[in-house]
This record gives structure tokens, sequence and C-alpha cells, in this order.
């Protein structure tokens, strides 16, 4: 059935925002700038070779994965079994990323000093208005009552802390890193809703949690044995991963007990089966794309399915999925569809 959010959603209630990071928030991939914080925090010089190996290896593998299916899908459940197979791959990967020792002994405050300096050396940069548009959200919340927007980054990225560390650099809130009991509470928040009983987080404002994975034991220096560890109920390093967790953290509305509509940020193929799902799915896009955001912009066309600019005019099709260049024009799009009453109440608007 058609989903008419463009044309017909009203942007004035409650939405749930979840943002993929690497290459969506910031301008470019980061896991080479957070493997280099061993590197500089040990000082070991073969770190990179170790990593060299790491990316090569994953490669290798995948080229061999996508080799052995002779062609790639036209449909979305074909595409989906296709992500799901590729996990294995990244599975595979993390193993021996785990294997090497490249994050052994590592410090949560060796994490923290390496996001911050990242965004200070500008090796980490955020994309246009991501900044801005951050902080109209925030704004939104300050109008709204029990009918608030919810804010989430969602990343296979290997540290909340990195995360979250180089988001504080750059933009004036503070980021919480959620644990399976912050995971469980957003089920709880469901099961009371369903119940009628408005728990007391509803009335809270907005709340920037980073869902991704962490190295483990960083909190007990010099314990870390290097390995990946999660957040919730699995580790987050595929499509059908993050799929998994979108679904786990929708909302219910306490006026509607309906779920709150999703609009989800992503630029790469990790990001589809999210994008599919949500109630708009938006695709960063460079001029000229990347190769992450070419391989999801030719899954696209070959499931037939339409990706217009998000500023265009034009029907809504099925899957309500647009492009983006940057955050500036989703600001754009935003403050183009809430009604003018609702903009005279944003702070600073």
């Amino acid at each position: 059935m058609p989903r008419p959010f463009l044309r017909a959603f009203n942007t004035d209630h409650a939405i749930h925002w979840i943002l993929d990071w690497d290459g969506t928030l910031t301008t470019q991939d980061t896991l080479d700038t957070l493997v280099n914080i061993p590197k500089e925090t040990k000082n070991d010089p073969s770190i990179p070779k170790k990593w060299a190996h790491v990316i090569e290896a994953y490669l290798d593998d995948m080229n061999s994965t996508l080799t052995t299916l002779g062609h790639l899908p036209s449909t979305v459940p074909e595409e989906r079994k296709l992500l799901g197979r590729l996990r294995d791959v990244e599975e595979r990967s993390v193993t021996r990323v785990s294997d090497s020792g490249i994050f052994a002994g590592l410090r949560e405050e060796d994490l923290c000093a390496g996001g911050v300096s990242a965004i200070v050396d500008k090796t980490i940069q955020l994309r246009k208005g991501a900044a801005l548009f951050i902080e109209y959200i925030f704004n939104r919340t300050m109008k709204q009552e029990t009918d608030i927007d919810a804010f989430q980054i969602l990343s296979v990225n290997w540290s909340q802390c990195f995360i979250a560390t180089a988001l504080e650099a750059s933009v004036d809130f503070k980021f919480q890193r959620p644990t399976l009991d912050h995971f469980q509470e957003q089920q709880n928040e469901k099961y009371a809703l369903l119940k009628n009983e408005i728990p007391s987080a509803s009335h809270e404002k907005l709340k920037l949690d980073i869902y991704a994975n962490e190295i483990d034991s960083i909190s007990t220096a010099g314990t870390s044995q290097g390995r990946l560890c999660s957040p919730g109920t699995h580790k987050i390093i595929s499509s059908s991963d993050k799929l998994s967790y979108l679904r786990g953290l929708q909302k219910l509305n306490p006026n509607t007990l309906q779920l709150n509509p999703i609009v989800y940020i992503g630029d790469s193929w990790t990001d589809l089966e999210c994008l599919l799902a949500a109630d708009l799915g938006i695709c960063i896009r460079d001029e000229p794309p990347t190769s992450s955001q070419r391989k999801l912009e030719d899954s696209l066309q070959r499931l037939s399915i339409p990706c217009q600019h998000i500023l265009d005019d034009g029907p809504p099709d099925e899957w309500d999925i647009v492009w983006a260049r940057d955050f500036t024009e989703i600001r754009n799009w935003l403050r183009s569809n809430e009604s003018s009453a609702f903009i005279r109440k944003i702070p600073g608007v």
C-alpha cells in the first residue's frame, strides 16, 4: 500500500528520527580514524599493517561471496536474503579485527580523547547543516508536550564512546550510550502505554541516544581484549541487525497509541532495509556519490524503487524514499512542511 508521507504526513506532530553515523552525519567513513587511536595511544607501528590485512581480507571475502551469486537480485525479498548472507562476511571481518589485537588494552579515555581530537583537527567533519539540524530538532521538542520527537543514532561503528565524544565536540548536546537495560526500557515504555500508563520518560525532552557497538571492557583500564561487544540484544554489524534494532526502538505515541512515524537517514547499502522499513527514508548523496552511496543507489535502481530529491514536487511512491545532499536540505524540507504557527513556536526561528 502506498504511504503518502511527503504529501499527507503532519510534521507538526512527533517524528522518530533515526540516523546513521558514518557517511551520513559525517562527510566520510570514520573507521580509519578510530583505528588510528590505538596506533597513537599504544605507539604501535604494526597496527597499520594489521588493519590493511583486515581490509584486504574483507574485500576479498565480500567479492568472493558476491561472485558466487551469478546475478544480483531484482526484488526486495531476494535483496534481503542477499544482505542476510553478507552478515556472515561482516561477522568474519569482526573476528579478524578482534584476533588482530588492534584494540586490545584500549581504555575509554583513549577513545574519548581520540574522538575529540578528530573533530579538532578536522579528521572527522560533520556533514553540512548537521549541527543546525540537531539543534532544530531539539528546539521542536521545546514546544511539544506529550507528543515529542525522538532522536537516535544507529550505527555499525565499533564504538559508542568514540561517536558520542566526537558529536559532543561538534554540537552543544550530551549523547547517551545505551546498554541492554536501556534497550529494555524502550520496550517497557511501550507496554506501559498499552496499559494506559504514561511513564514519566514520555514527558522528557529530546534524548540523543547512540546505538552502536563497543570495544569490550574499556571502562576497566588495560583489561580490554579488543573484541567487539553489543549495546543490546546483539551486535550491529549488518543491514538486518540495523533493521532489528529499528523495530525494537519504535515508539508509541501516548495520545494515539499508534507508532510514531520514523524518518531514517542513511547513505549506504547497509542502510537499505531501514530505509525501506521507515515511513520516510532519506538517502544522503554527494555529487559525485561515494562508493558506498553508489552501491545503495544501484540497489534501489535494480529493485525499481524510485528515489526523487527531497525538495522536488511529485507524487509519493510505495516506498517513500528520497535523497538529499545534506542536512540543510532536510531541515528546509521539514520547515516547508511545518505549519507557520508551529514554526513560530520553535525557539530561535
